[in-house]
């Protein structure tokens, strides 16, 4: 019995420390390849300004997700709203697949923790609106150049002020201390979303 419980000691002790070690090696051995295929994942697909004062690589800012946090970070929004803020936020954190980073060189984001934000979603009369950020069609480079990929599956958004101001339907909504958690296959074209959301003040106006 004595053995046994030795031998388990040993195994919980090797796997707890490599679970450390890992921990703290891996922000270390991946730091550059992570934030240059996050900076070319930006520069192919993203169509707003963005901007950002530093960057961190750790386990440690939403464990156990290993996550590329942007501080100080700032997103315009897209044509005709380019002069406009879409997000500003004390930070804004992807986290990244580990299995994919491991297993296969990959750079895959599967999570967004966006903390102490505001989000400014604006639509004009004619319907343009702000949040066209994203181009999911543009081209894809090659496999040397290829950038982080898209394949969210958890969003998490902490004490966010939302507005929402949409001249088309002449609904403005004004969201404070916005808390909100969405789950759900987000890569497909048709998935299930499981929404958690907490607001302190919440302001809804028609017309």
């Amino acid at each position: 019995m004595k053995r046994i419980v030795i031998k388990s000691l040993k195994i919980f002790a090797i796997t707890t420390g490599s679970i450390l070690l890992l921990m703290f090696l891996l922000p270390i051995l991946f730091p550059s390849k992570i934030e240059l295929e996050i900076k070319k994942f930006a520069n192919q697909k993203l169509n707003g300004e963005l901007a950002f004062k530093e960057a961190n690589l750790s386990f440690f800012n939403h464990f156990p997700s290993l996550t590329l946090s942007l501080e100080e970070f700032s997103l315009k929004g897209s044509t005709p709203f380019k002069k406009d803020t879409l997000v500003a936020a004390k930070e804004i954190a992807f986290g990244i697949n580990l299995k994919h980073l491991l297993f296969k060189g990959d750079v895959t984001i599967d999570k967004v923790f966006l903390s102490d934000a505001f989000v400014n979603i604006k639509v004009n009369e004619k319907g343009e609106a702000n949040y066209n950020v994203y181009n999911s069609e543009s081209k894809t480079t090659t496999k040397d150049t290829a950038s982080a990929k898209l394949r969210l599956d958890k969003i998490i958004i902490e004490n966010t002020h939302l507005v929402y101001d949409d001249k088309a339907t002449k609904i403005l909504i004004d969201a404070q201390g916005f808390n909100y958690t969405g789950k759900g296959d987000l890569d497909k074209s048709i998935f299930d979303l499981k929404t958690e959301a907490h607001i302190n003040d919440f302001n809804f106006t028609f017309d």
